[in-house]
C-alpha cells in the first residue's frame, strides 16, 4: 500500500540509519518501517482460525523462538562455510580437472559461496526480529510468522528444480524490490532489463554484467523448457517424474552457478577461463533456446484452454492462496 503522508525528516533518517539494518539490511519499505515504529504492524488481522484470532488479541507476539532458531541456523551456516574454506571460488580457474570433478567443484564452490550469504542474511534477519521488526501476521494455526525481513528459504532454494525458483528465492527482499521498481513496470524484455538493473545496482566489475545478463537468458530458457517438458514428465509415472526432478535439480544448479559464480570473479579474463572449463555449454544452450525455441503457451493460456474444454469449468492451479508458491512457480 502507498504512503498516505510524507514522512518527517526524523522518520526518514530513522528508516535509513536504524541500528539493526544499516549494515546488512535486508530491504523493506518505509511504510513497513513506520508500521513497526508505531506498532500498527501488530494490529490484529482477519483470520479464519478462532484460536489464531484469540492469540492475536491477547498479547504482543514473542520474538524468542524466531530469534533462537535463526541464531542457531546462522551458526550452522557459518560452520559449514568455514568447513568448505579449502574451496575458494578461484578453484574454478584450475583447468587441470576432469569434467566430472569440474562439475562437482561448481556445486561445492557454489555451496560455499551461498553459505556465506545464508549466514549473514540469517543473522541479519535474527537481529531485526530481536529488535521487533519482521512480524508479518499469524498462520492458520495461530503461530506468529516472522518472515518480513527473511532473505532466504534454505530448503526451497537448495532443492529448487527450476532456475526461476532459484532466482525468486535468492535475496528475497531485493528480488521483491527489483520486481516492484522494474519487472512489474516494463513490458518489453523485462527479465533481461531487470537483471541489467541488478548488475548496475551491484557495481561496475565486468563480471557483474556478464554473469547477470547470462542469468537473464537463463531465466527465459527455464521458462520455455518448463512449458515444454514439465507437462510430459510429471504426468507419466513416478519413476519418470523423479528422474526428471533429479536431472532438473542438477542442471538448474549447474546452470545457475555458471552465472552466479562468474559474478564473484570480477574480471573478464577470470570469467572467460571459468566458462572455458565448461566449454561455454550453459551459455550457448541458453542463447540457442532463447533465440530459436518458440515461446509456447503460457500457463494462463493453458488454463484458459482447459477451462474452455470443460463445461463451465474454471481451472484452479492450487497456488492462488499461497503468494510465495504463486510467485515462484509462475511461468508467464
Amino acid at each position: 500500500a502507498p504512503l498516505r503522508s510524507i514522512p518527517s525528516l526524523l522518520e526518514y533518517f530513522s528508516y535509513n540509519f536504524n541500528f539493526h539494518s544499516i549494515l546488512i539490511g535486508p530491504g523493506y519499505t518505509i511504510r513497513e518501517h513506520l508500521a513497526f515504529m508505531d506498532g500498527s504492524n501488530l494490529t490484529p488481522l482477519d483470520n479464519p482460525n478462532q484460536f489464531a484470532r484469540a492469540k492475536e488479541h491477547s498479547k504482543e507476539p514473542s520474538t524468542l523462538i524466531p530469534v533462537a532458531k535463526k541464531s542457531l541456523l546462522s551458526l550452522i551456516y557459518m560452520a559449514a562455510y568455514l568447513y568448505l574454506g579449502n574451496y575458494p571460488h578461484r578453484t574454478l580457474l584450475d583447468e587441470s580437472f576432469n569434467m566430472p570433478y569440474r562439475l562437482l567443484m561448481v556445486l561445492v564452490v557454489g555451496m560455499r559461496l551461498k553459505l556465506g550469504f545464508h549466514f549473514i542474511w540469517t543473522l541479519s534477519d535474527c537481529v531485526n526480529n530481536a529488535a521487533g521488526l519482521g512480524f508479518s501476521g499469524y498462520d492458520a494455526h495461530g503461530n506468529a510468522v516472522w518472515d518480513l525481513t527473511t532473505n532466504l528459504d534454505f530448503l526451497r532454494f537448495e532443492f529448487a528444480m527450476n532456475p526461476r525458483i532459484i532466482a525468486n528465492e535468492w535475496n528475497i527482499t531485493t528480488a521483491r524490490w527489483l520486481r516492484r521498481v522494474s519487472y512489474d513496470r516494463i513490458t518489453w524484455q523485462r527479465a533481461h532489463l531487470t537483471f541489467l538493473l541488478s548488475a548496475f545496482w551491484h557495481g561496475f566489475y565486468p563480471s557483474y554484467y556478464l554473469g547477470l545478463i547470462y542469468l537473464g537468458f537463463l531465466n527465459e530458457t527455464a521458462k520455455k523448457m518448463w512449458r515444454l517438458l514439465n507437462p510430459f514428465f510429471t504426468s507419466n509415472g513416478w519413476a519418470l517424474r523423479w528422474t526428471y526432478h533429479l536431472v532438473t535439480w542438477f542442471l538448474s544448479h549447474i546452470f545457475a552457478n555458471f552465472g552466479s559464480l562468474a559474478v564473484q570473479l570480477h574480471w573478464l579474463q577470470d570469467v572467460f577461463i571459468y566458462w572455458k572449463t565448461l566449454y561455454f555449454v550453459p551459455l550457448v544452450t541458453c542463447v540457442i533456446i532463447t533465440v530459436f525455441l518458440p515461446p509456447g503457451r503460457s500457463s494462463r493460456q493453458s488454463s484458459k484452454a482447459v477451462g474452455e474444454g470443460r463445461k463451465g469449468g474454471e481451472v484452479a492451479t492450487g497456488n492462488e492462496n499461497h503468494p510465495k508458491e504463486a510467485k515462484s512457480m509462475k511461468q508467464d
